[in-house]
This record gives structure tokens, sequence and C-alpha cells, in this order.
């Protein structure tokens, strides 16, 4: 009995990774590369950016995320974080860094 009891609450406290995390996590990233291109009006051919992952924290009105992005201009590359906040619906993204 007691061997139940402790794996049922070993087995309740595990994280639970949700289909909805993931589809957030995809929206969080269009929604950033879209920003970023818009501000280079489109255009692929003077920068190409790649949002590869984003870490999140979801508040009432917005998302703080924190986005790794990699960098191509002029046959050079880079990564770096870049941070922001965006609005439940994705339309608004405010960039902090």
């Amino acid at each position: 009995m007691i061997v139940l009891l402790l794996t049922l609450s070993i087995w309740g406290c595990k994280r639970k990774t949700a289909d909805a995390n993931v589809k957030t996590e995809s929206r969080l990233k269009a929604a950033m590369q879209n920003e970023l291109y818009k501000a280079v009006n489109y255009d692929s051919a003077k920068v190409k950016y790649q949002v590869l992952d984003v870490t999140f924290y979801e508040e009432k009105s917005r998302f703080v995320c924190e986005f790794n992005v990699r960098l191509i201009q002029n046959g050079h590359d880079t990564t770096g974080i870049m941070t922001a906040d965006i609005s439940r619906d994705m339309t608004v993204v405010k960039r902090k860094s």
C-alpha cells in the first residue's frame, strides 16, 4: 500500500508537457521572426533570421520571452539572445533587447 502511494505521488508531481505548450512555443517563435523581418521590410536578401528556440513565462496579458536567434548577414552569421514581450493574441511584439 505504501509503495502504491509513493508511486502515485511521484507520478503526480511529474511536469506534464502539453501539446498546447509546444503550439504556444511555435506561435511565439513565428511572431518574433515576423517582427524581425518586418524591421527590414521583409527583405531576406539583406539579412536572414532563424529563431532557434524560446523560453517564456506566461502572464495575464502577455508572454515574457527570451529567444535564441541566428542572424546571417553578408556571409557572416552569429547567434544571440533577444528578449521581448508578446501579447496573448501574438499580434504585438515589444522587443527589449
